[in-house]
């Protein structure tokens, strides 16, 4: 696929998965965890080697809630980004659908 094809793939993640990239010598190992809250005793505790993390959240979605998870994704990103886990890791925070939102 071409590149803008990629970057505007979407799909709805249910567990974790795992994809490997290579750029030459560069290797990167991109591990995907959906935003599961439930998933995150998995990942958190296993992640030594991290050295980065990307939030990707819609923009579109900035100010719309589900009643049931009213702050779930809050609470995910302030438990990341205050986890002993990540004190050395960078963040990095996307904001995607601007396309939708515009």
């Amino acid at each position: 696929p071409k590149t803008k094809a990629v970057l505007w793939a979407h799909a709805k993640m249910t567990a974790i998965t795992a994809t490997r990239f290579s750029l030459g010598q560069l290797s990167i190992h991109m591990v995907n965890v959906g935003g599961q809250q439930s998933e995150q005793e998995k990942w958190t505790h296993n992640s030594k080697s991290v050295t980065s993390i990307v939030f990707c959240v819609a923009l579109l979605e900035y100010d719309q809630v589900l009643l049931e998870e009213r702050n779930q994704s809050l609470v995910l990103f302030e438990s990341v980004i205050d986890s002993q886990w990540f004190l050395c890791t960078l963040i990095i925070h996307f904001l995607t659908k601007i396309d939708v939102f515009k």
